[in-house]
């Protein structure tokens, strides 16, 4: 395998455009595995934004902005947060701790299923 200047220089430009994410990577939390897909997927819109001219292309921006939005909501227990944001002077009871479990487990399953379903079809 030969490997062309031009690619060592792909190669390098990656470097430097993932270096803040890997910088912050840790194996020990999910979270940094959201960030990383969150980021490729952001790197995949501006692409197909800027090169792609596929009949679909905003479509597929679109999907992988909605999946970017998701990553956020899982990453940030943004369903939590927001159960939490609504307490009453009673506090925080098990119905509403199990509702907003329910509705995270739901964005990942959503997040999930739309990459499943969409990711091959963004490219074409």
């Amino acid at each position: 395998m030969k490997i062309s200047i031009r690619n060592i220089i792909v190669g390098l430009k990656n470097i430097w455009r993932w270096r803040k994410v890997i910088f912050k990577d840790r194996d020990c939390d999910y979270w940094y595995t959201y960030e990383i897909l969150k980021t490729k997927l952001k790197f995949q819109a501006d692409y197909i934004r800027k090169y792609s001219y596929h009949e679909s292309a905003q479509d597929s921006i679109n999907q992988i902005l909605d999946c970017v939005d998701l990553i956020d909501k899982v990453q940030n227990d943004y369903y939590i947060e927001q159960a939490l944001d609504g307490l009453d002077v009673y506090g925080w009871t098990d119905v509403m701790f199990d509702e907003a479990i329910k509705r995270q487990d739901a964005a990942k399953k959503l997040l999930f299923s739309t990459l499943e379903a969409n990711m091959e079809s963004w490219w074409s």
